[in-house]
């Protein structure tokens, strides 16, 4: 394993800390104030690998055409320092999709050149999370990070690539991402008040895509489909029915079939579910 990086900056980097978190203002607002070519991002509970500048920051100076160049990270619980995840691409043990984009190969980066990599992004999400990446400043120049509180680095990856930016991946742990109780990413345990919001939140992302008209007809109805993917399989099959939340998942399998009633899975599950809990799932759906 790659040996992590210190977290005190070198005096040549210069690390804008604001006052306040979760929204992307004081993001933005920093962002505004660099004045080098390329941006890196990093959270005072993860960690760099300690060639991580080195290598993304010589992908982009090697090949010009690249703007945002990703890497791969593994989860660590900052409790106990147990391994999470040890490969988010390769998470699953199986060659993650976006390896089937079009791209070309120099030395240990890989250059997508693939015109369906908007539709790509919106069907199964980011390629690299902000904090394993470096990015062209001029990306900036064009976009700033929405103010959502999760989703974010998804919404801004599918508009720099709507966009025209070029992306690239080194196919190397770059990152240990650290995993706490108060983190955004949601576990199974977690309260249930708390797993909808998160949702919820992923949700509101996708309905603002969906909505938005500078985006094609396809890719709106990407959109669609990703948010009712979010309510059904993401809250109410995996979240809630699991904490046997029973009326509550029956509402998010309705509320995800409303937006999209074109998956035969989706009625197909809700109806099974539905009839397992006729009483407390109709009351769910009218009273909803």
């Amino acid at each position: 394993m790659p040996t992590p990086l210190s977290k005190t900056p070198s005096p040549e980097h210069h690390c804008p800390s604001p006052p306040y978190r979760v929204e992307q203002i004081p993001r933005n607002c920093g962002i505004s104030k660099c004045s080098g070519e390329l941006i890196a991002f990093i959270d005072s509970d993860d960690a760099w690998t300690t060639n991580h500048l080195k290598d993304s920051v010589k992908a982009l100076i090697d090949n010009p055409q690249i703007d945002w160049v990703c890497s791969d990270l593994s989860r660590i619980e900052i409790k106990t320092g147990r391994i999470v995840v040890s490969s988010n691409f390769h998470a699953d043990g199986k060659k993650p999709k976006f390896f089937n984009l079009k791209n070309y190969k120099k030395g240990n980066v890989n250059i997508i050149k693939d015109k369906r990599l908007v539709r790509f992004l919106l069907k199964y999400g980011v390629i690299g999370h902000l904090p394993c990446s470096v990015l062209r400043k001029t990306i900036f120049e064009v976009l700033q990070i929405r103010n959502f509180r999760i989703g974010e680095d998804r919404l801004f990856s599918i508009e720099a690539a709507k966009h025209g930016f070029n992306f690239a991946y080194i196919d190397n742990i770059h990152l240990h991402f650290g995993v706490h109780d108060s983190h955004s990413t949601v576990g199974k345990n977690e309260e249930t008040q708390k797993y909808i919001d998160v949702h919820d939140e992923l949700a509101r992302m996708y309905r603002f895509i969906y909505k938005n008209k500078s985006f094609s007809f396809l890719e709106r109805m990407l959109a669609r489909r990703a948010l009712s993917h979010e309510y059904f399989w993401g809250l109410a099959y995996n979240g809630l029915w699991l904490k046997e939340e029973r009326n509550l998942s029956i509402f998010y399998f309705y509320k995800a079939i409303k937006i999209w009633p074109f998956s035969f899975l989706f009625w197909k599950t809700f109806i099974f579910w539905y009839l397992l809990n006729p009483v407390g799932g109709r009351w769910a759906v009218m009273l909803r």
